[in-house]
């Protein structure tokens, strides 16, 4: 049964969920943008890896499901403090650490794995790597710069958060791909060929530039893809390398 608490930062608390709290290992489990620690996947991973007997720590991001701030407040800096803080907060119980992030959490776990030596494996799932090309992929920067905000809308279900101009700027400032060859830990990238949100290529130039990583390309599968299947891939790298 998850653990429900707040993790306490100089930014304002962030709610997560905790499995098997003393377990020797444990994940970090980061959410995609606008999503939440109830995301199915990350649930998913959860219970797979607590019957390998691993923990995980599943947060809610700044302005996502019960943490601080409001949608339109979020930036790059401020997620990457709240993983930080999150980590540090596993790092108490003495556990071997993982992380696992998905799509924009992705390129959370990848800054925060370069930042940290004491992450020893890495999952992640269609993840951005690439920050500025993403974005530029949603909206014309000269307008976003001109109307000083944009409209993102929800990529499934109603929905949008208006995101300002600083959003981008913030984001922009954060390079991943240079970060990540800072990563000695095992990577394992799973990404469908047909995402049409963030492209496989993304992921294709990441693996190059981790110096031990797998890069699976999942035939025909999106953005969401849910097969348990895939998720068992996940939880048993997992076991394989913390």
């Amino acid at each position: 049964m998850a653990i429900k608490k707040l993790i306490n930062t100089p930014l304002g608390s962030v709610c997560c969920e905790c499995e098997l709290p003393n377990a020797p290992r444990s994940v970090l489990v980061l959410h995609g943008f606008a999503s939440s620690r109830n995301s199915t996947s990350g649930k998913t991973l959860s219970t797979l890896l607590a019957q390998r007997s691993i923990g995980s720590l599943r947060i809610d991001f700044n302005g996502c499901g019960e943490s601080y701030g409001l949608p339109s407040e979020t930036s790059v800096t401020k997620m990457l403090s709240d993983a930080q803080a999150s980590l540090d907060e596993l790092a108490k119980t003495n556990a071997t650490v993982g992380i696992y992030g998905s799509s924009m959490g992705g390129f959370i776990a990848l800054l925060l794995a370069s930042r940290n030596e004491n992450v020893k494996a890495i999952v992640l799932r269609a993840p951005v790597s690439n920050f500025t090309k993403q974005w530029q992929r949603k909206t014309s920067l000269d307008e976003w710069r001109s109307n000083g905000s944009f409209e993102w809308k929800f990529l499934y279900g109603e929905g949008s958060i208006i995101l300002p101009w600083s959003f981008y700027q913030d984001g922009a400032q954060y390079d991943a791909l240079k970060e990540a060859r800072k990563i000695t830990a095992p990577v394992l990238v799973m990404h469908g060929d047909a995402d049409e949100t963030v492209p496989l290529q993304q992921s294709e130039e990441l693996a190059r530039q981790l110096p031990n990583c797998t890069l699976e390309k999942l035939r025909g599968e999106s953005h969401q893809f849910q097969s348990e299947a895939h998720f068992e891939r996940m939880a048993r790298f997992f076991d394989e390398k913390l």
